[in-house]
């Protein structure tokens, strides 16, 4: 290996043994080797090439006195990667750490000696704190006096017509504007320089990103993104806006995205993206859109091909001059669909549906209560939360509200930190003189057991009544205790409340005298699921085990 010292540079010092024996130093990039077309290789090597030094740098120490700027980087030390299999390859002026470690040359057999050492490098130091650009300009690069001792030399200190030398070819401009990406707990990020990377990360408290929308919180995930998006100072990867993006997902959603291209049929496939107008019929393919009032819906859910119900049978036998329903493989609680559509609770999903769907207002889609409240909570919603217990407006709600309590027990209060586990909510529809209307989801209603054979309660859909005085709702509980209210969603905008108002109504409507029973409601069940790709996969699978079972 040459051992060529800066003997020719004006002031510079020789390595003596007193620099060789440090650990560790600081120097400047002069020059990198990519490839056989570098002079090291036709001057240094008289024209052989030789693979090992692809990556290897020319390298002074940073208190190097250059005495002009035109250094031939070929009377400079060279230093080769110190990972072997990761190479993350610096710029000309960007400073690395050097290490000294065993050479090839290390043992006698071999024509060595066993204090032979070479210099290896480690990745560039983060001059700037971003993972494109991080080069640190020469003393006689900066403006003086305008840099005062303790102050770090930004770019603005630069000579007007100076430009930093990053390489032969490569864009400053571009590598200079790439932002930093947003970490998460625990998460392991690999960042390049052209705004691509890869993080190696888990879902997060819901909110905070697109990929923890459900209850996967410390499930893994991968994200390799293709450049960045957005205008804030750190970033964070959007399926949407990103030119290109793979997601390894676990037990995430990652909703809201739109396809970048509807040419399935270029694959073969025969793909219908328009959705449903037509009501269910027996062996007829259940789409996203089955119910006729979402043909115009202008906030329709993305669908792609693979977002589609499998074929079912419904074999409801209905007797309608008797009023007799004899449920089939869709109503049955005993098999495994009419188990799902009628056990699994689903008033979150209607208050996703009521809201985003049907109303139209940008509304985080939740299967759960505490998602979509916490959610709002962290912000980016035209949504406001509300402590029921606050002094002097203990219960207070208006129409277009969310009034949420928890449920099964469990204990909840505005000032939790992360609010989880079970709860209910409902929609405030109508304030008056001693009473508060609202509308839930999945509530009970007792069914006659001469028509459907049974006389256990089923979810339904309609008006709840609660006791109230000046609008204040009585029935909150005690703060933090079983089942008490613990916050109270309310739309930013007076015409969004309408809107909330309005759309609630019409599904109370919709459901009047029917329960999650009825075969009429079904469609409306899945319409509701069909917003969480996660149950899209539930209810086909029990759609496969009550196929196998009827088989």
């Amino acid at each position: 290996m040459p051992t060529n010292q800066l003997k020719t540079l004006k002031g510079q010092r020789s390595n003596n043994s007193n620099s060789r024996d440090r650990s560790l130093i600081s120097a400047r990039v002069y020059d990198i080797i990519l490839d056989e077309t570098h002079p090291f290789f036709s001057k240094t090597l008289e024209g052989q090439f030789d693979s090992t030094y692809i990556g290897a740098i020319f390298w002074a120490e940073i208190g190097t006195k250059e005495g002009n700027k035109d250094i031939d980087p070929l009377n400079l030390n060279i230093a080769k990667p110190y990972f072997s299999s990761t190479n993350i390859l610096p710029l000309r002026n960007e400073i690395v750490t050097l290490t000294l470690a065993p050479s090839l040359n290390h043992y006698s057999k071999t024509g060595g000696y066993s204090n032979h050492a070479e210099y290896y490098y480690f990745p560039s130091v983060n001059v700037w704190g971003n993972a494109g650009y991080n080069p640190l300009p020469r003393e006689a690069d900066l403006k003086s006096p305008t840099v005062n001792p303790g102050q770090v030399a930004a770019p603005a200190n630069l000579e007007e017509d100076f430009n930093l030398e990053l390489g032969t070819y490569i864009d400053e401009n571009k590598v200079a504007s790439t932002k930093k990406m947003l970490p998460f707990e625990g998460d392991m990020l690999f960042e390049g320089r052209f705004g691509n990377s890869i993080r190696f990360g888990s879902s997060t408290p819901q909110g905070k990103n697109s990929w923890s929308e459900n209850d996967s919180e410390g499930d893994p995930i991968i994200v390799i993104s293709n450049g960045q998006s957005g205008d804030d100072e750190m970033v964070i990867e959007n399926i949407n806006e990103d030119a290109s993006s793979i997601y390894m997902l676990s037990n995430q959603n990652v909703s809201g995205f739109s396809i970048s291209a509807d040419n399935f049929r270029s694959l073969g496939e025969n793909v219908n993206l328009t959705p449903s107008t037509e009501p269910i019929t027996p062996l007829q393919k259940i789409n996203l859109f089955t119910r006729t009032d979402l043909a115009d819906s202008n906030n329709a859910i993305p669908q792609s091909p693979d977002d589609t119900f499998k074929e079912i049978k419904t074999d409801n036998i209905i007797d309608t001059e008797k009023g007799t329903i004899t449920p089939g493989i869709l109503q049955d609680p005993t098999r495994n669909l009419g188990k799902f559509l009628t056990e699994t609770p689903w008033s979150a999903a209607f208050i996703s549906y009521t809201i985003a769907e049907k109303a139209g207002i940008s509304f985080p889609r939740r299967a759960n209560h505490v998602g979509y409240a916490q959610t709002i909570k962290n912000g980016g919603y035209p949504f406001s939360v509300i402590d029921p217990f606050l002094s002097g407006s203990e219960g207070e709600v208006k129409p277009g509200d969310i009034f949420i309590k928890g449920r099964g027990g469990n204990k909840l209060k505005f000032s939790d930190d992360k609010w989880k586990g079970a709860s209910h909510g409902d929609i405030v529809v109508k304030v008056q003189p001693g009473r508060v209307d609202l509308v839930g989801g999945n509530v009970s209603e007792l069914k006659d057991k001469e028509i459907y054979g049974t006389d256990i309660n089923q979810g339904t859909c309609r008006i709840k009544k609660l006791t109230a005085s000046g609008g204040k709702i009585k029935s909150l509980g005690t703060p933090g205790g079983k089942n008490a209210a613990f916050v109270i969603i309310r739309p930013i905008n007076g015409e969004d409340a309408s809107k909330i108002v309005k759309a609630a109504l019409e599904e109370a409507n919709f459901w009047k005298n029917r329960s999650e029973i009825d075969p009429a409601v079904t469609d409306t069940l899945i319409t509701y699921w069909s917003q969480f790709p996660t149950y899209i996969k539930k209810i086909n699978q029990a759609i496969d085990k009550d196929a196998k079972q009827n088989s």
